[in-house]
């Protein structure tokens, strides 16, 4: 079998191994989806001559020679902490032994990603990509007391794109391609009801419950970059919304409750819906050769997060009325993102005595969709991030180059005042969280590119 075969479908097999169990770190939407990206802080992301340009900007694959293939393995050392108050409905009576402190909530992971670019006649590129851009788990311990607002949010999003890069004239280039993206989520809907006699849920007196979904469905992205001198280029890139309407499981869990009264109570389990909305990018990005030695670069991103303002799920099942207890759902939060930006800038570093050495090191700003302590929700402690990053590549051989990144995210402490809508929208018998929450990351990257 050829060489570039093999590489490649090494690549596809290190990406897609780690897709059970993906988990991005603190936020929604990670930009950073190699080791450039994580070094450079996104500063040159949509202009940089590296295999990860498939998915940052399909148009930007004219820039490589020949045929290349990258790999990267990352990890997300999320460190977190929550200092909160319960405030409770008078119409529910709260239980003893609650506690308003957590730390270790948002799961560090490891995350792989893949990319390819392959060289056809007359200049033109054919790529893939295999990444992560949204995700995250946060899972609170038993007792703590924000759960009825919900104790868990596993979101899972793994994109697998093909691209095309055709050079239009030896300036300009446009390229684009479909994004086949998997989506599953797994939330918490853990509910405070007066009725509930669940050990588990803060108290013992609610009911405990979890949805479980799972979506394919298609996207698309393309791009453009246009040369105004060999050092000097410019990029922009769109990626498509991407809407997910989930089917799954809701489970409701009524402890001593359901024992007693059996099918007087809501179904252990039964089928629910969800729709959520992953938004449309725009980016930027501008790239100067300044001379053999140094390169400097910008990137700047818009996302359309104002597109998702509700979380609503729904199940048919429980929406009828039950003789004993209120239903559990349709479970619905109110999450008013706003739009948000991520810019960042950088620089490039190649040794003159050490030409095999590429050092690079960046300064970002991403924007959390979040608006405020009032729609901080315990399922998304996200707030905006300062992040600094560095890291480089060394070529090994003609065909073989190693490179690794290190970030730091100064993530902002965040607020929250938070109740859950649910009961059919109802606040009737949800509490208030109210308190505040500090998070930073450690991010470390290892990666492969082969040359061939």
């Amino acid at each position: 079998m050829d060489r570039s075969v093999w590489v490649l479908l090494v690549c596809f097999g290190v990406a897609l191994s780690a897709v059970s169990r993906m988990a991005m770190a603190a936020a929604i939407g990670v930009p950073e989806q190699d080791s450039y990206a994580i070094a450079q802080s996104t500063g040159g992301e949509v202009t940089e001559a590296v295999p990860a340009i498939s998915y940052y900007n399909p148009a930007g694959m004219v820039l490589i020679e020949g045929d290349e293939v990258e790999s990267d393995l990352t990890l997300y050392d999320i460190h977190s902490e929550v200092n909160s108050t319960l405030i409770p409905n008078p119409a529910v009576v709260e239980g003893p032994g609650l506690s308003g402190h957590a730390t270790g909530f948002v799961e560090s992971d490891v995350v792989a990603t893949a990319f390819g670019v392959f060289s056809l006649p007359d200049g033109i590129k054919v790529g893939f990509d295999v990444t992560q851009p949204n995700g995250g788990r946060v899972k609170y311990p038993a007792d703590f007391a924000g759960n009825q607002e919900g104790d868990e949010a596993l979101l899972t999003d793994v994109q697998a794109g093909l691209s095309v890069a055709v050079p239009v004239t030896d300036q300009l280039s446009v390229g684009g391609g479909p994004v086949l993206d998997y989506f599953q989520s797994i939330l918490g809907v853990t509910q405070n009801l007066p009725l509930g006699l669940q050990a588990a849920t803060p108290g013992g007196q609610g009911i405990i419950g979890h949805y479980t979904g799972k979506s394919y469905t298609f996207g698309y992205n393309v791009g453009a970059l246009y040369r105004f001198a060999p050092g000097l280029r410019v990029g922009v890139d769109y990626r498509s919304k991407i809407t997910h309407d989930t089917k799954g499981n809701e489970l409701a869990d009524n402890g001593a409750l359901g024992l007693v009264l059996g099918p007087l109570t809501p179904p252990a389990a039964s089928a629910g819906s969800d729709n959520f909305v992953f938004p449309q990018t725009v980016s930027f990005g501008v790239f100067y050769q300044v001379s053999p030695e140094w390169a400097v670069m910008a990137n700047a991103q818009w996302e359309n997060w104002h597109a998702y303002q509700t979380l609503y799920i729904a199940d048919p099942t429980n929406a009828a009325a039950f003789l004993v207890g209120p239903n559990i759902s349709p479970v619905v939060q109110n999450l008013h993102f706003r739009d948000a930006w991520t810019v960042g800038a950088a620089a490039n570093y190649t040794p003159v005595a050490v030409p095999a050495l590429l050092v690079t090191s960046g300064l970002g700003y991403d924007e959390t969709p979040v608006p405020g302590a009032t729609y901080r929700v315990t399922g998304l402690p996200d707030n905006n991030r300062i992040m600094l990053g560095f890291g480089g590549r060394y070529q090994v051989t003609r065909m073989l180059a190693v490179q690794g990144a290190y970030a730091h995210y100064f993530i902002a402490n965040g607020g929250i005042d938070d109740r859950r809508l649910a009961l059919n929208g109802a606040t009737a018998f949800a509490g208030t969280v109210v308190g505040n929450y500090r998070l930073s990351a450690d991010v470390f990257d290892l990666g492969l590119l082969s040359r061939f």
